[in-house]
């Protein structure tokens, strides 16, 4: 999970009693193409973020030394791309989207095990698009967890990531950025994928850094297209790691390394430039937000890990290149042993289980909480958690009469925990799983 240390919780309780920086307002009036021929293009997309893919072939027989993980699935991580890519080929799509963190610290092997999955959808005709994320490139944590003590195996570089990925993207680009991964492709006439790379790969030392910013030349570059393309009528389908709007209240000052660095100021700038919808990733939470400009608008879509509960993916319908449904799907059976548990009870074990095992010790050490504070916040922490990674959160009566009783009732640290709580499930508009956006205005519908 995400640490907390003691100055960021006593700054939550400062922060979290103002409203998101960004709300949905009423729709724009600003078209991203105004008084240019649109192109209409229809097509059906699938995204698939953060897969965190750890190949077979790096883990041990012995469940007991496999790598330990905050929140995700890691070991199961191969069945659980092979449940997706099963369900793709049964139902393909025309496009599939993957924002980045493709395996879990680069190892050269997961990359190659993730492009044999992605080989296969390409086989029944789906077009398939990669950017890097953050552990993907010379990351100098690439284990192999085979042995009886983790050892080193080959990560890749920027070049080694496009070669093994050129299929999928790299191949098709009609133009890329010599600065970054960045590029753009036109797999469906009148559709462009503007596929951005924030990522410091170049930056890792002895450390994978986690957040992410454009060199000013990047920068040019993606203005530089999303010009030419609004020029073009074209529709935009933007895809980065990192968020480029904030999704709830503090995420920019407790959480930056999850946007993408001068966010505020970007998202404006690709807003008046029109581009309209952003796929990102990398915080593991299912959320889409909507920033209005003067110049535009823009939906940041961030999708849940696959490998994080509830192990979601989206589907896409765009049509007439104007309506954009958007719907969800959940892994929901794996060749994996789950024990006596559904995978999505399995799914949510382990995430509370990470939970409890990172917050615990935290709570009962920096935040001097008794054992039996601990004990009767911890099953509201883990449901107020899974709520928010799952998206459109809504609180019950239970734990509202429990966040109630912690303002009232307890000492400075349990008031903060009732306001961390309570923000947890402040979900701002739009919805997150299942909605209708029109690209031209930026209305919204839910189903």
């Amino acid at each position: 999970m995400y640490r907390i240390n003691k100055n960021i919780f006593i700054a939550l309780f400062l922060t979290f009693s103002f409203s998101m920086h960004v709300k949905c307002k009423s729709p724009s009036s600003h078209g991203p193409a105004d008084n240019i021929d649109r192109a209409t293009p229809s097509a059906t997309f699938a995204i698939i973020s953060d897969p965190h893919m750890l190949a077979p072939q790096l883990l041990s027989a012995d469940p007991a030394a496999h790598p330990v993980s905050d929140r995700k699935l890691l070991a199961e991580s191969h069945a659980i791309f092979s449940a997706i890519t099963e369900k793709l080929l049964a139902d393909p799509v025309d496009i599939l989207l993957i924002p980045g963190d493709l395996t879990k610290d680069g190892e050269r092997i997961s990359h190659e095990c993730v492009a044999e999955f992605l080989f296969k959808l390409e086989s029944v005709g789906t077009k398939v698009f990669v950017i890097p994320g953050n552990h993907d490139i010379n990351n100098p944590h690439s284990f192999t967890y085979a042995t009886n003590t983790p050892t080193r195996t080959p990560t890749v570089s920027a070049s080694e990531f496009v070669r093994i990925y050129s299929n999928f993207g790299y191949a098709e680009a009609i133009e890329s950025d010599t600065t970054s991964l960045s590029y753009i492709a036109e797999p469906i006439d009148g559709i462009y994928i503007l596929a951005l790379d924030a990522c410091r790969y170049n930056e890792n030392t002895t450390k994978s850094i986690v957040g992410g910013k454009f060199s000013q030349e990047t920068l040019i570059w993606i203005e530089d297209r999303l010009e030419e393309a609004r020029n073009a009528g074209k529709v935009v389908i933007g895809m980065m790691h990192h968020g480029l709007i904030e999704h709830f209240t503090g995420q920019s000052m407790f959480f930056t390394d999850y946007l993408v660095k001068d966010w505020r100021d970007i998202g404006a700038r690709f807003a008046e430039k029109g581009m309209t919808l952003v796929c990102t990733g990398h915080f593991h939470a299912q959320d889409i937000i909507k920033l209005d400009t003067d110049d535009g608008f823009l939906f940041d879509m961030e999708t849940g890990s696959s490998i994080t509960y509830p192990c979601p993916y989206r589907l896409m319908t765009l049509t007439d290149g104007i309506t954009l449904n958007i719907d969800v799907r959940y892994v929901e059976e794996i060749d994996y042993d789950t024990g006596p548990l559904s995978f999505a009870d399995y799914a949510r074990k382990e995430l509370y289980n990470a939970i409890s095992t990172d917050l615990g010790p935290t709570l009962l050490g920096t935040f001097s909480f008794a054992p039996d504070a601990i004990e009767a916040i911890m099953p509201h922490l883990q449901v107020a958690v899974a709520a928010h990674f799952t998206g459109d959160e809504k609180m019950t009566e239970e734990i509202r009469t429990f966040i109630d009783s912690l303002k009232v009732n307890s000492g400075f640290y349990q008031k903060l925990m009732a306001q961390y709580l309570e923000q947890l499930y402040t979900d701002n508009p739009p919805p997150d799983n299942r909605l209708i956006i029109n690209l031209l205005t930026g209305a919204v519908e839910q189903f």
